[in-house]
């Protein structure tokens, strides 16, 4: 009688077999199609740097930036999904509904955020329109857009918002008495600030470079940056030591992008794009009319 071989560990039943009824590839033909989403391509800056630079260590890093934000991610934007691939990394919606950019957007905030503790910065590109995603498999006109988008004009470091996408996601936003936007949706009411969209230097709508940075919020609307139109205003002296860490950090930002400046006076495609960083961050502070006195302090 003729024995089965025994296969070695490396190998499993199946491993050079294809169409195995429990393949996770074996969906029903109408399942298979487009769906309309919001799709971001991004760019990791330095990436090669921070390889070299931390050699054995790189994978952890990477690692660690990313579990932080899916950690959050799979309690609050149940729906968006997320992959990096070497120094890409893409984010996307499972759908179209409105409340959906806002989430993708705020989803990029945290990474980019995540990667900036680490002195990494982002470039990438927001886009809509159809996507299959299934497995390992994506097909996607919409990764495409937003591919196009960052690999031909995005240069600097920003993300990119395609035509349209900021009308769709202001269209239905309400004012309360105290100035804080909402979106209505599904009767709930979910806190949206259109100050995230901003026109760049191209005319092109660019995600606001600092929104998600801690410290911005306070140092700009002089509020918590949980405050909801109702809510109790902290006592003076801790609103002041909350203003004066948002400096603290804010102050800290623009540190690390004047080190990035000097490190690459060599090199001038990546100096420019720090400069293009300082520009910014200098115009927006000024713009968003923060007291001379305190400003002169991130500034300095």
């Amino acid at each position: 009688m003729n024995q089965v071989p025994t296969l070695p560990e490396e190998l499993q039943h199946g491993d050079f077999l294809a169409g195995s009824m429990n393949s996770p590839y074996n969906l029903p033909t109408e399942q298979i199609g487009y769906q309309e989403v919001y799709f971001a391509f991004i760019d990791v800056l330095g990436y090669r740097s921070l390889l070299m630079k931390h050699r054995d260590e790189a994978p952890r890093i990477i690692f660690q930036i990313m579990r932080q934000v899916h950690d959050f991610c799979s309690t609050t934007y149940k729906q968006i999904r997320m992959k990096i691939l070497s120094d890409s990394i893409l984010v996307w919606s499972e759908n179209s509904s409105v409340v959906h950019i806002w989430s993708v957007l705020n989803v990029i905030e945290l990474i980019r955020n995540q990667f900036l503790k680490n002195g990494l910065f982002l470039r990438g590109a927001v886009a809509k329109g159809k996507s299959f995603v299934h497995q390992d498999i994506i097909v996607s006109p919409a990764l495409s857009r937003a591919y196009e988008l960052e690999s031909k004009i995005c240069k600097v470091p920003r993300i990119l918002i395609d035509d349209g996408l900021q009308k769709l996601a202001c269209a239905d936003l309400r004012r309360d008495p105290g100035g804080a936007e909402f979106l209505f949706w599904k009767g709930v009411a979910l806190i949206c600030n259109s100050w995230i969209f901003k026109r760049d230097f191209d005319d092109r709508v660019i995600l606001h470079p600092f929104s998600g940075l801690e410290g911005y919020t306070v140092v700009q609307t002089g509020k918590p940056s949980s405050y909801v139109h109702g809510d109790k205003i902290p006592d003076t002296e801790t609103m002041a030591k909350m203003r004066a860490e948002g400096i603290g950090s804010l102050n800290a930002f623009r540190g690390q992008i004047i080190q990035n400046m000097e490190k690459s006076r060599n090199n001038i495609e990546v100096y420019e794009k720090f400069r293009y960083l300082a520009q910014k961050f200098d115009e927006v502070l000024s713009e968003r009319a923060i007291p001379p006195s305190e400003l002169q302090k991130i500034l300095d």
